[in-house]
């Protein structure tokens, strides 16, 4: 196991990942609605 890996640092990072993918497509669908 390494130094400084935490379940709950883990936990955060998932989250973090999470808000990125949604934020991801959130942009996506501006997009496609501006390119109409």
């Amino acid at each position: 196991m390494k130094s400084g890996f935490t379940i709950s640092g883990a936990r955060n990072r998932l989250e973090e990942a999470r808000g990125d993918l949604r934020l991801r497509e959130e942009l996506q669908a501006v997009l496609q609605i501006l390119s109409k």
